[in-house]
């Protein structure tokens, strides 16, 4: 009972104090279970975003459901989705009920031009630390240079790519 308690504390948490979406919570998902509790190791952290990436619907939401199941099974996933999810519930309902208070102050729209570099910052870190994690041999290497360079000067579907990579992760010995 104690874990389904953390998991819930520890998601809502996350829920309540990062903005930006999915990806910039990945620094605080890493930092609480990767290095902190130590629950899950970088590896295991990695796959989960990369499995987390392919799902249908947000990475969190999906992050929080693969955690929660491994910790704790069905009700850990159910009791973590729960948590990463209620936080943005109540904080949506709030702001839709005080918008037109919030709207008209000048410090509510500072507030929200600080946090965007502070957000970017947070996406830059996660990719960071996947990346050095996961870019360690030659394979990584060459999966990762032809993908950026593919995204970045060819028009690719990125469902494509992913398929192209996975494919390449297998023939690449």
């Amino acid at each position: 009972m104690n874990l389904l308690f953390n998991l819930f504390i520890i998601f809502a948490k996350i829920g309540v104090f990062s903005f930006g979406g999915g990806y910039a919570m990945l620094p605080f998902f890493q930092k609480y279970f990767v290095v902190t509790l130590h629950w899950i190791n970088m590896d295991i952290f990695s796959n989960i975003v990369v499995i987390s990436q392919i799902t249908p619907g947000a990475i969190a939401i999906s992050f929080s459901t693969f955690v929660g199941y491994y910790k704790a099974g069905i009700l850990g996933a159910i009791i973590s989705t729960i948590g990463i999810m209620l936080p943005s519930i109540i904080i949506v309902i709030l702001i839709s009920k005080f918008s037109s208070k919030f709207s008209e102050k000048k410090a509510f729209l500072r507030v929200l031009i600080g946090l965007q570099p502070a957000v970017i910052g947070l996406i830059a870190a996660a990719t960071y630390h996947i990346s050095i994690s996961n870019i360690t041999n030659l394979k990584g290497i060459i999966i990762f240079t032809a993908s950026l360079f593919i995204l970045l000067y060819k028009k690719i579907d990125p469902l494509l790519l992913i398929i192209l990579a996975g494919i390449l992760g297998i023939l690449i010995k």
